[in-house]
């Protein structure tokens, strides 16, 4: 089973009725939840048992160009920490971003915290 958070629910919405409308079958192995991952991952990832997370993906976070506004990106030392507590062995951690700066910063985090190591 995987989750998507989001945090836009009209994006959620149209998540939820494109994979009911999946062809050959609907996508039930998916759940989409509209929410800010930073407030919300401790409590999603509390519904697993322990080390059950097997990946984590990060799609084209929203920049916050500005740096006083750099604390609301969604990869920060506490997700990455949250995130590492979960992972089960093997895990693994993909991060996307369109920004070259944010792409960097997300994979400094991830292999600075949690025992991570990069693609090689």
């Amino acid at each position: 089973t995987s989750a998507a958070l989001e945090p836009r629910e009209p994006l959620v919405t149209q998540a939820r009725r494109w994979a009911a409308a999946a062809e050959p079958t609907p996508l039930r192995n998916v759940t989409f939840l509209s929410c800010n991952a930073n407030a919300s991952l401790p409590e999603v990832l509390s519904r697993m048992r322990p080390r059950e997370l097997r990946a984590v993906s990060v799609q084209f976070p929203d920049p916050h160009w500005k740096p006083r506004h750099h604390k609301r990106r969604v990869v920060r030392a506490p997700l990455v920490d949250t995130v590492a507590a979960a992972m089960g062995p093997g895990g693994v951690v993909y991060v996307a971003s369109d920004v070259e700066e944010v792409a960097e910063e997300m994979r400094a985090l991830f292999l600075a915290g949690g025992g991570f190591r990069g693609a090689e």
